[in-house]
């Protein structure tokens, strides 16, 4: 019989990762009991500090067209008081898992994406072992002490009928009712960390990674009452089979960081600000422009809401018009059986964009519209993306925050496109020659390329191949480049 159930029957202020380095300044609690000293530590007043200090174990499950998982987890207590840890009520931890893919995208350039998430795991008893200090000052199974450590198996992480959906939780304060909603559901991969399997297949792919990620919430260290949240979640990078099974662990677990931090952590140029608001949370942004070498360059910027319950509805970046933005991308996550407002999965619609009035959009519907609407909730990672034909230069985007409050937005200073000055008319595809007009000579290029279907250049309409939908478009184009 596993122990617990013998035992019990039921990032202050704004900070910056610059060039893989990371600086989120230190938490408010007094630190660990260590040593000798350990028991003169006095567990009155102060807060607790849960967080994922490893991850480790694996399971696996699969279903036509899909594959989850679970990991294990073992939690810290490093603030200065015990962590309520009660099965039956609200004063638990609950735990989510997320998985994570590091892999070429357009132009060859890496991305990080989110590929799943799971529903949470209840907590019910807390073991007051010393895996995380050396030492624990325990407090039996109905909370975890100072210093004190405590386990869950990959196995018991990733029991579906006691799992309970993310939309119930306020991540800002901790606050979920109990019992969790329990809708009918079935199948195996069904309220775990549940991905596509197109998603993990070639998982040995040279330049791919994969990254699993696990994060406590807890109404006693919640970024509304401890302001100590910021540090609850750890992740680690795992190594997947060609067709996605998890086989083992490829180092050690990255703690109290999130998996958006893997990108900085693997490429160093690649930039992550966190920025908080206030009471309410954390949000993190990375991104990395890469110059392709040939007028343009490649934009890639990953949102990642750490616990605000208030969510995110909008990304608006500052970009002139003059700008010629192509390959304009969107990546969100899916949420799955029954995962939303009334056991209706939250809507998975991709955010539409505009690039008009020198700004470019993505956004959401409203949540006046829809409650149910896809906003980046807490614990989830969306992907933006563009081609633009000038350079980078500082600009300030904006995050429009989701739920109606006092702050409606978040500034976050990042790399945008610069105005454009020069050759900012649109490309004159048809212009094959060179000449600076479209015409007969164009026409001869098409045809001395009759057929092919690696000739990007000569295929103007894009169809795929050279052919006489070209000629159509060579003659709409007739005449002087704009």
């Amino acid at each position: 019989m596993n122990t617990k159930a013998l035992l019990c029957t039921a990032a202050v202020g704004a900070a910056v990762i610059a060039l893989g380095q990371i600086d989120v300044g230190a938490d408010t609690g007094i630190g660990l009991p260590t040593g000798d000293h350990a028991g003169e530590f006095t567990p009155t007043g102060g807060v607790p500090d849960v967080w994922v200090f490893k991850i480790s174990g694996l399971s696996n499950w699969s279903e036509t067209g899909f594959r989850a998982y679970s990991v294990g987890t073992t939690s810290c207590n490093t603030g200065s008081a015990p962590l309520t840890w009660t099965g039956g009520n609200s004063l638990h931890p609950v735990i989510g898992q997320g998985m994570y893919r590091l892999a070429p995208g357009h132009n060859g350039h890496p991305r990080l994406e989110m590929l799943g998430q799971s529903w949470l795991k209840h907590g019910f008893c807390a073991l007051d072992q010393t895996e995380c200090t050396g030492s624990c000052v325990g407090t039996g199974c109905g909370s975890l002490g100072l210093g004190c450590s405590d386990p869950y198996t990959s196995g018991r992480n990733g029991s579906q009928g006691p799992a309970g959906p993310k939309w119930q939780v306020n991540a800002t304060t901790g606050v979920f009712p109990y019992p969790p909603a329990d809708p009918s559901y079935s199948g195996a991969t069904a309220r775990r960390l549940k991905v596509l399997q197109s998603d993990v297949d070639g998982g040995t792919v040279p330049g791919t990674k994969f990254f699993l990620g696990a994060m406590y919430i807890h109404p006693e260290d919640s970024a509304s009452t401890t302001e100590n949240a910021g540090n609850n979640a750890s992740y680690r990078e795992v190594n997947l089979s060609g067709s996605g099974f998890a086989s083992s662990y490829q180092g050690l677990t990255v703690t109290q960081v999130p998996a958006i931090s893997a990108w900085a952590t693997n490429d160093p140029t690649v930039t992550v600000r966190i920025e908080k608001i206030s009471g309410e949370g954390d949000v993190w942004v990375a991104y990395k422009v890469y110059d392709n070498l040939d007028g343009t360059w490649d934009y890639e910027y990953a949102v990642y809401n750490m616990n605000v319950d208030r969510s995110i509805g909008s990304f608006v970046l500052p970009i002139n018009e003059s700008v010629t933005l192509t390959d304009v991308g969107f990546r969100d996550v899916d949420y799955h059986s029954g995962d939303g407002i009334g056991s209706v999965n939250f809507d998975g619609t991709d955010w539409p964009w505009t690039h008009q009035s020198n700004r470019l959009t993505y956004a959401t519907e409203t949540y006046a519209a829809n409650q149910s609407a896809n906003a980046i909730r807490w614990g989830t990672m969306y992907n933006f993306r563009f081609t633009a034909n000038t350079p980078p230069e500082q600009r300030s985007l904006q995050l429009g925050v989701f739920k109606p409050g006092a702050q409606e937005s978040i500034s976050v200073a990042v790399l945008g496109p610069e105005p454009c000055t020069v050759n900012c008319g649109p490309a004159c595809a048809a212009d094959l020659d060179g000449s600076g007009d479209v015409g007969f000579g164009d026409v001869l290029e098409v045809i001395a390329n009759w057929g092919c279907t690696t000739c990007p250049d000569e295929d103007i309409s894009g169809n795929g191949t050279v052919d006489f939908a070209d000629i159509l478009a060579i003659i709409a184009a007739w005449g002087p480049c704009p």
